[in-house]
């Protein structure tokens, strides 16, 4: 039985106006280094060397190719077995979900880059940094210590020492670097409708660091330039023109950005929304809060990118697959002997809100909940 929190909010939830603002759910993306310095060089030079070639040596060339296709094509078969022994051999069950994942890396790997990363915030918000005793800041470590309290049966989860900064800024932001360091904003503190939403959005974040998203991120795009790697040799060396063969590799680059890159995020956004809410349910939060809060941002009415270009998933999606996994999340509260919810269900208010709305024309009024996250000490 996981370790459950018997109680976490005490007393009432009370849903106020839905908030007006468009909240930019920024997770954290690890900055890669180029996978790709100078890879056309040899690849030019290839071609410079078959154009330079006399003609009787090029059909020799070609002659010896036909004469060895066989040992040739043994040759790539043996790599082919290579490589799909390596991949293979580099799958591993992710963490919680049990789901097969490449991993040619880990966190370790990205120690140095998450350091930098985290001096250059730390430096950036030096004059911005809310102390540990202003009430915002208690409130807030209230709850992510209550989460990481209630899930130490995951050892990647006990493991780490999480560090929270709240940052005095309007940007409606948080994430959770791979380090454990866990950033705020302020202004997604104000947006939020109640302190339930902030549990389930920093349940989400640390279920990224978690799961090793960054790290798996980072595997499979390895993996997609070495497989690549061949494309962008013959692009290189047939091509008659530089600028032709440039064009060509910017085109692979996007084919793979969003055919590959981008849909496989979406699809670790998912995974840290799921295993996010079962942690969060773990502490008996109301997880019915949490597609409320992306409910609340598709009807914002703000302007959002659509979905195949980013690397997340809609408002109205996410609010969907939430919906879908709220009652498992609710079954977890029940085994955790968790406080049974009261009624109404918020989305069912949140539901019956937008309906007034519509009907009187009625602009939202924006919603603080900074008082009821100053009493969540």
């Amino acid at each position: 039985m996981p370790s459950c929190h018997p109680c976490l909010f005490p007393g009432e939830v009370h849903y106020q106006e839905p908030f007006i603002h468009y909240p930019p759910y920024i997770s954290f993306l690890q900055k890669l280094p180029s996978r790709k310095p100078g890879t056309s060089i040899p690849h030019r030079r290839i071609r410079k060397w078959w154009k330079a070639l006399p003609e009787n040596k090029r059909l020799l060339f070609r002659e010896y190719l036909r004469t060895n296709k066989w040992k040739l094509f043994a040759s790539l078969s043996g790599l082919g077995v290579i490589f799909v022994l390596f991949y293979f051999t580099h799958l591993e069950e992710s963490p919680i979900t049990g789901r097969s994942r490449l991993l040619l890396f880990r966190r370790e790997h990205y120690d140095v880059l998450t350091q930098l990363e985290y001096e250059g915030l730390m430096e950036e918000f030096a004059e911005k940094m809310l102390t540990e005793n202003d009430p915002l800041y208690r409130g807030t470590k209230t709850i992510l210590d209550t989460l990481i309290k209630f899930n130490r049966d995951i050892p990647e989860v006990s493991k780490m020492e999480w560090i929270l900064h709240v940052v005095d800024k309007s940007d409606i932001n948080a994430y959770v670097l791979p380090n454990g360091h866990v950033f705020v904003f302020t202004g997604l503190l104000q947006a939020m409708e109640d302190i339930h939403q902030l549990s389930c959005i920093l349940g989400h974040e640390i279920a990224h660091v978690v799961l090793e998203h960054v790290a798996e991120k980072g595997s499979v795009a390895h993996l997609l330039d070495f497989l690549l790697l061949i494309f962008l040799m013959m692009i290189w060396a047939v091509c008659p023109m530089d600028s032709l063969a440039i064009l060509g590799q910017w085109i692979q680059s996007k084919l793979k950005e969003f055919m590959f890159l981008r849909p496989y995020s979406r699809t670790l956004e998912a995974e840290a929304d799921r295993v996010g809410l079962q942690m969060a349910a773990k502490a008996c939060v109301d997880v019915r809060a949490s597609s409320v809060f992306w409910h609340q941002m598709e009807a914002s009415g703000q302007p959002q990118l659509p979905e195949w270009v980013s690397t997340h998933p809609s408002h109205g999606r996410r609010a969907e697959h939430l919906d879908r996994l709220i009652p498992e999340a609710l079954k977890i509260r029940e085994k955790c002997n968790c406080p049974a919810l009261s009624d109404p269900d918020p989305r069912l208010i949140f539901r019956q809100r937008i309906q007034h709305l519509q009907k009187s024309e009625e602009k939202p009024k924006p919603n603080v909940a900074v008082d009821t996250l100053k009493r969540a000490k």
